[in-house]
């Protein structure tokens, strides 16, 4: 494979990016404003309390601190803890997360909750633009296209942990050849959210990336054994009697807004009406792509001096893989589109434009539309993967080469 530099985008093309992300994102932002506007105190009209999600996770610090971490795994007693705290009248939540990710909320437990959620926003904006920054893309004004991109304003929002998940995906992946301990670690610490690397291991084994699978299993060994010296056996015990079987039960029977915030072919047929049994049999076939395009991707590029390629493929089929997963989930979903552009940017053209935008603004727009019965999300992942393989296959294969044809130049 040639090692001759790539090509940077152009600046136009990067102004078109970002001036249409940024379009995107004065939406989201008005969106936003209109939503603290009718503000009561800290709650919405909804009754969610500002920065919605992040209430399990400020509740998960005060149950460290407070020594009854067990709570959190038992739906009754832990809705039972939130109405404590925020009335009586407060939405359903409850804790989905492995008890090792107590370590990374603890902290919050010891700060007034609106401290909590501004310091744990700014965390996860840093260690995400970090992660970006690690890929050492060659795109200019890399930072400003995260900034602008909508999965940012979704994780702020929401006061998710998309952010934290995106860096650990991003940098695991992207680093596992130039420094493959921490990337080892970082994918360890992924296993707070296991869905979101359900594809990684089959990149690593294809690719012979053995110290980094050597370091992700250790990590999460001792991040195990860690979780039961200070926790105890009881909270693992819970979830895997109790939560696993809790959260398989809200994907395949819960509804309305839930489904739409979801951009896998399963949950739209959910949303289209289909029992759970008919919802997976629409979803296997975009799994099994999905599936493909990866395998395809990490063998073909097994042996070539820049496979950062197949960090994106991954990453995109991840979301056409994996039937449970939100739209906050895809800031990493950013990472891999900037990884792509970055390295094949001659073909940057306006379907690949149009793909890209598509991508980083589905995180913002998908809900709306899958909700109007128009799931879009599924096809738009799978195109956008499909394309992303091509580009990344094109120059490795022959007989990929032409059917790439004019457009491609591997010099």
């Amino acid at each position: 494979m040639s090692t001759t530099p790539r090509r940077v985008l152009s600046p136009i093309h990067v102004n078109v990016l970002i001036f249409s992300l940024t379009m995107v994102a004065v939406v989201a932002l008005y969106v936003c404003g209109t939503q603290i506007a009718a503000l009561d105190g800290l709650r919405h009209a909804s009754g969610l309390v500002v920065g919605r999600d992040f209430v399990n996770y400020w509740m998960g610090g005060l149950a460290v601190v407070g020594g009854h971490v067990e709570q959190l795994f038992d739906f009754e007693t832990y809705m039972q803890a939130l109405r404590e705290v925020f009335g009586q009248d407060y939405p359903v939540h409850n804790w989905s997360y492995p008890p090792h990710y107590l370590f990374a909320v603890a902290p919050l437990g010891l700060l007034a909750y609106v401290t909590a959620y501004v310091l744990w926003i700014l965390v996860g904006v840093a260690v995400y633009a970090a992660a970006v920054r690690a890929l050492r893309l060659s795109i200019p004004w890399v930072l400003i296209v995260v900034a602008v991109a909508p999965p940012v304003l979704i994780n702020v929002s929401y006061g998710q942990n998309g952010l934290l998940t995106a860096a650990l995906l991003l940098a695991g992946l992207g680093l596992r050849d130039r420094r493959p301990w921490l990337a080892g670690v970082l994918l360890g610490i992924l296993t707070i959210k296991p869905q979101l690397g359900v594809l990684v291991p089959f990149v690593l084994v294809m690719q012979q990336n053995w110290r980094t699978i050597a370091a992700a299993c250790l990590t999460f060994v001792v991040l195990f054994i860690a979780s039961t010296v200070a926790f105890g056996w009881t909270p693992w015990l819970a979830y895997v009697s109790d939560t696993v079987p809790f959260q398989a039960h809200v994907m395949t029977e819960a509804s309305g807004v839930f489904i739409a915030m979801m951009p896998s072919a399963f949950m739209a047929g959910r949303g289209l009406g289909l029992d759970a049994g008919s919802a997976i049999l629409l979803h296997l076939p975009f799994a099994a792509i999905g599936m493909f395009l990866v395998l395809w991707t990490a063998w073909s590029t097994r042996e070539a001096d820049d496979r950062i390629g197949a960090t994106a493929v991954t990453i995109a089929a991840t979301f056409v893989v994996a039937p449970y997963v939100f739209t906050y989930d895809m800031a990493a979903m950013t990472g891999a589109v900037l990884i792509w552009l970055a390295a094949y940017p001659e073909r940057f053209g306006p379907l690949r434009g149009l793909l890209a935008v598509l991508a980083l603004s589905l995180p913002f727009f998908s809900h709306f539309v899958a909700h109007g019965g128009y799931p879009v999300a599924p096809l738009a992942l799978l195109a956008l993967s499909a394309v992303m393989t091509h580009d990344v296959c094109g120059g490795i294969w022959p007989w990929s080469r032409r059917v790439a044809g004019r457009h491609f130049n591997p010099e």
